[in-house]
């Protein structure tokens, strides 16, 4: 037996632990955004972001690390260790890591997703903030729009309560074409839309193109009106779901009425916001827009 051989299970941890980000230190964030212009709602949410990232990359690198100790001998395997180490043998995502948000992702896919994460947040955190907000990276984006609604009620001398969002659809879904953000609201991408596909040039939904359940929607402007100003014209006012899966399971529900400017509806019974795998495996985190008639029940 070959004394130098590398254990293969410590190989993958070292491997894994290489793609996970550092723990932030959130109090010299906070001290350095006590002088930044940042809305103090938005902050309260990256405060509280940043925590959840802590807490989950405080986790992988704490059990990988110990992992390659129990491969040199210098630690002892736990039930929770062990249930680790079978997930990373069948290339799953372990139960502890995956409490952190919702996802249906391989090992390999959900490491690189989760970079993506700490990459939008550390853009945030060095740069200023997003012109254009990566929905998905939002561990809870229902605190998020909420903070959005407090941003303009603020501005506009209202009540939050008087808000509701309308979303005009862009017509286009890169976010790097988008340089400034909007006056008022945001601009978020990571939508995907299933059972049907946007037509860019036109701006309406149609029929899904074979062999595509889903499909990337534009980027939306999530815009806050008061609800006696709201235009009603030509946007229908429907209910949004955060679940972790496809099967109508709910885990949290969005907080206000989203408006979709859609000239075709196509019998659209219910929309619902889901992280899931994107159409070719290798998206990032998805929020999803169901068509067809709903089944779940609303908590």
């Amino acid at each position: 037996m070959d004394e130098d051989a590398v254990d293969p299970l410590a190989q993958q941890c070292t491997e894994l632990l290489e793609q996970t980000g550092e723990v932030w230190d959130a109090k010299q964030i906070r001290e350095k955004f006590e002088s930044r212009s940042d809305p103090d709602p938005l902050k309260t949410v990256l405060y509280q972001e940043v925590d959840r990232y802590n807490n989950l990359l405080g986790i992988i690198r704490r059990t990988l690390s110990t992992i390659i100790k129990i491969t040199q001998g210098n630690a002892s395997v736990t039930a929770e260790l062990e249930e680790v180490m079978i997930s990373l043998g069948q290339l799953k995502v372990p139960r502890i890591w995956g409490s952190t948000y919702p996802s249906l992702k391989p090992l390999g896919l959900w490491m690189r997703d989760l970079a993506q994460r700490v990459e939008f947040f550390n853009n945030w955190i060095v740069d200023a903030l997003p012109a254009c907000w990566w929905l998905p990276a939002m561990t809870y984006p229902s605190g998020f729009l909420t903070a959005v609604l407090q941003v303009s009620a603020r501005a506009n001398g209202v009540s939050i309560d008087t808000l509701s969002y309308e979303t005009p659809v862009l017509t286009t879904a890169d976010s790097t074409s988008i340089i400034a953000a909007p006056k008022d609201g945001v601009y978020c991408s990571g939508i995907f839309v299933e059972g049907a596909t946007w037509n860019f040039p036109g701006g309406f939904l149609e029929e899904s193109r074979p062999m595509e359940l889903i499909s990337i929607m534009p980027i939306m402007h999530f815009k806050p009106v008061e609800s006696k100003r709201k235009t009603l014209k030509v946007t229908h006012s429907l209910t949004h779901w955060l679940t972790h899966s496809l099967t109508g399971l709910l885990t949290h529900s969005l907080t206000h009425w989203l408006t979709y400017s859609l000239t075709h509806l196509l019998g659209i019974l219910h929309v619902s916001v889901v992280h899931v795998p994107g159409p070719l495996g290798d998206q990032r985190e998805a929020v999803v827009c169901h068509l067809g008639r709903d089944t779940s029940r609303q908590v």
